[in-house]
């Protein structure tokens, strides 16, 4: 009879063991996917506002005279037009996100302006 109750309790102990790592691998599973994904958003937020800083230096310059200094309007106008594309995308979430999207267009197009100045 007491061998009976222990072999109860250890197949307990070892179901309740089999279930609680059965549900840390999906608790794993589930962050690995939503890392992922956190991962590729945060690629997109630095690639698109630095493409779109480029087509703005690329712009300034062809389009302005530099030494006005009117290129830096395009600039923002680049980065207004970020403001109105990334929430149909989920790329921009709250006022932080906006910063550092317009910080990368306009590192972007500092970089790329600066660089045909000096051709």
């Amino acid at each position: 009879m007491i061998s009976d109750d222990m072999t109860e309790t250890e197949r307990k102990r070892t179901e309740s063991r089999s279930t609680d790592s059965t549900k840390n691998a999906e608790r794993h599973a589930f962050a690995s996917l939503r890392g992922n994904e956190e991962y590729i958003l945060g690629v997109k937020k630095v690639i698109f506002p630095t493409i779109f800083g480029i087509i703005a230096g690329i712009l300034s310059f062809t389009l302005t005279n530099p030494a006005e200094g009117d290129g830096l309007l395009i600039a923002m106008i680049f980065i207004l037009i970020q403001r109105f594309i990334y929430p149909r995308y989920n790329m921009l979430k709250d006022a932080k996100d906006f910063l550092y999207l317009s910080f990368m267009t306009l590192f972007g197009w500092f970089i790329s302006f600066t660089l045909l100045l000096n051709l």
